[in-house]
């Protein structure tokens, strides 16, 4: 098991102007990069400390 007292996710698309033309690939690209971080941390079985 790892322990972790603190993971931060900064991830994002610095573009701004895609995200005002289509919010949608905005919303997409963060939804996937937290589930990706997500299932990282369930799949090494990361738990808070």
């Amino acid at each position: 098991h790892n322990h972790y007292e603190l993971v931060f996710h900064l991830a994002a698309n610095p573009e701004v102007r895609v995200g005002s033309t289509n919010p949608n690939i905005h919303f997409q690209q963060n939804l996937v990069a937290t589930h990706n971080l997500l299932e990282h941390l369930r799949k090494t079985r990361t738990t808070p400390t």
